[in-house]
Parts: C-alpha cells; structure tokens; sequence
C-alpha cells in the first residue's frame, strides 16, 4: 500500500484509526472546538464539532511518530473530510486578507 491522502465521507471518519487534534489553548482556535484529552499522552486537546466520533483522539505531538513509522512502511493512509477542507480553506483565506 502506498501513502496517500484522501478526501473522505464523514462516515469513512469513522473508520480511521485516529484523530489528530491540536493542543487546546486560550482562546480556542475555533470558539466552538470542543475539548477533550489526548488518548496517549493524555493531554487537553482541542476538536471540531463533526470530527469523527469513534477514533481515538490524538494530539498531533503523538501522532507525529506513529504517522512516520507508518510512513517508513509505505502504509500512511490520512484522511480529511470535505468540511475540514472547507473550513481550513477559509481561515486560510481569511487570514491572508488580513
């Protein structure tokens, strides 16, 4: 299996291994994030609201090692939802006009 990135259905979320969330922080980085810890270091992190429900959520920090070793096995499979793509496309675009 090669790596790869996908733009999945929120119901192919549900199906991934894992979550990757940024660490929470004051203000969150969206208001309506929601909070919860990290499922391995167990640290606050932060998520959207329709991020999938089933993985287990994990902060970038540890994620990062996991997703080399996949990498190095010619395995990472990532995924990112058509609404993630379209909120990171506006606070991008936002953030330039700015």
């Amino acid at each position: 299996m090669s790596n790869k990135l996908e733009i999945g259905t929120q119901e192919d979320g549900e199906d991934c291994d894992y979550v990757v969330c940024i660490r929470a922080t004051s203000p969150l980085a969206f208001p309506d994030n929601l909070v919860s810890t990290c499922s391995k270091c167990g640290c606050t992190i932060q998520y959207r609201p329709h991020a999938p429900k089933t993985p287990a959520k994990m902060c970038v920090e540890c994620a990062i090692p996991e997703m080399r070793e996949s990498f190095d096995e010619n395995n990472l499979q990532v995924m990112i939802t058509p609404k993630t793509v379209a909120e990171v496309a506006a606070y991008l675009h936002k953030k330039r006009e700015n």
